[in-house]
């Protein structure tokens, strides 16, 4: 019985910890100013009004830039999928991301924004229409950008590719 209870206990402080990590995402003042810069950028491409920040955080593919940059960060973004394991994660949400951007999506809006977790001090997003309808029963290329940001949370190299989904 005490057996259980000790095992029962390493288990809720497992679950705990590995969703205090998740809950974290964003939960530095670095990453925090990274995000908002590249949100701003985003504006550049799409009107305020026009773009919307989902909530949740996901895992987006690393691997579309490696021709874009230089040798030494197509070696990080090659790097990504191998030290997952090629394990791709569900989105999760994120309350820093719905603290700074809100959590409810606009009916303004026409796009959604949605970004990766910070890796070696870049962040992904891609933008996809608001219904979430892409390939053969909605839009046939989305926009990708890579941000790379410094210590100071300052984006200082934009990439931005287009993906054909059909």
């Amino acid at each position: 019985m005490r057996f259980m209870r000790v095992l029962f206990l390493l288990f809720f402080w497992w679950t705990s910890l590995t969703m205090s990590a998740k809950n974290n995402i964003y939960g530095n003042k670095t990453e925090q100013r990274a995000i908002k810069m590249a949100y701003t950028l985003l504006q550049v491409y799409y009107h305020s009004n026009e773009l919307c920040v989902s909530d949740s955080i996901e895992d987006l593919e690393w691997f579309l830039f490696s021709d874009m940059v230089d040798n030494q960060t197509k070696q990080i973004l090659d790097s990504y999928r191998k030290e997952k394991d090629f394990i791709w994660n569900d989105p999760v949400y994120c309350e820093k991301i719905a603290a700074m951007f809100g959590s409810e999506v606009s009916d303004s809006c026409t796009y959604i924004a949605i970004f990766s977790e910070p890796y070696k001090g870049m962040i992904r997003c891609d933008i996809l229409p608001k219904d979430r309808k892409i390939g053969v029963y909605g839009s046939p290329t989305i926009d990708a950008f890579l941000f790379k940001f410094n210590n100071k949370g300052e984006i200082y190299q934009l990439y931005k590719a287009k993906i054909n989904i059909d």
